[in-house]
């Protein structure tokens, strides 16, 4: 089984959400989740700056991996 790398980034990772997410939910909500994301993600990496010299990968680090959130994100938008 091959162990799949965590992005490091919060670029990499809504890359990795807006492909996971392409054509499962409507364009416009893609966006919006990752919008969303990454809010959640830039408030983590402000905290870690205020804690310590941790910064974006650490917060990437610690969220959910996208491969396990869209299963969610599509349950939520589920008709």
């Amino acid at each position: 089984m091959l162990k799949r790398e965590q992005p490091e980034s919060i670029e990499a990772y809504s890359a990795a959400l807006r492909e996971r997410l392409a054509g499962v939910l409507p364009p416009d909500k893609v966006e919006e989740v990752v919008a969303e994301t990454e809010c959640h993600l830039e408030e983590r990496a402000q905290e870690l700056r205020w804690q310590s010299d941790l910064f974006e990968k650490q917060a990437v680090t610690e969220f959910i991996p996208a491969r396990k959130l869209v299963p969610g994100i599509n349950r939520a938008w589920a008709a």
